[in-house]
């Protein structure tokens, strides 16, 4: 009785350690899942067909349609970057969202530069060369957010790993009691039956 007792609570922990595990792997992929998802969002949105590259083709054409473009583009940036910012926890990644946001504000002032009536007798090269911003910074930290999520979800994976491995350690563990109390049972039974039966013919 006391062995069937300790081997359901056994298998009772067991399972709970499983859901767990299986709940707080979940967690960590959805999130770091939403963090690749930010980033491909914010690159996308700044890079080609983006607000760059709109702007860009707003100081070389000038019309009304990239100055379009470009304002939508830039709306669109700045959303991706504050939902990138709110899935980044340590100090170290919200200085490199700070340092793409202080470009991306560069662009937006060089931008809105460039509609001023004094500028429209540019040339193309003559505005690009007054509104060139340095976006070295900002490249440098989406590199660095980039090859930080890849090192992190590997080290999700080798905890996980880990974890399963203890669970199936400890399935191992009661498959093996299970053998010995069936053995020690299949021993003991026929003692038993001996005993029963000695007592009723007493």
């Amino acid at each position: 009785m006391i062995l069937n007792i300790m081997m359901m609570a056994w298998v009772w922990n067991l399972f709970a350690d499983l859901s767990e595990l299986k709940l707080n792997w979940d967690k960590r992929a959805e999130v770091s899942l939403e963090k690749a998802a930010a980033l491909a969002g914010l690159e996308r949105a700044m890079g080609y067909g983006g607000f760059i590259h709109n702007f860009k083709n707003h100081v070389i054409r000038r019309s009304d349609e990239y100055e379009r473009r470009t304002r939508a583009s830039l709306k669109e940036t700045l959303i991706a970057l504050d939902n990138l910012k709110h899935l980044l926890a340590t100090v170290e990644e919200r200085q490199r969202v700070e340092a793409i946001k202080w470009v991306i504000d560069d662009y937006r002032h060089k931008f809105e530069l460039s509609l001023l009536t004094e500028k429209k007798h540019l040339s193309p090269t003559e505005l690009d060369h007054e509104v060139y911003v340095d976006d070295t910074t900002a490249l440098a930290a989406l590199s660095a957010i980039r090859k930080d999520l890849l090192p992190k979800f590997r080290e999700q994976i080798v905890l996980n790993k880990m974890q399963v491995d203890n669970a199936w350690q400890q399935v191992l563990v009661g498959v093996i009691l299970m053998a010995v109390v069936l053995f020690a049972s299949m021993i003991c039974l026929p003692w038993f039956i001996a005993g029963v039966s000695s007592t009723e013919r007493n």
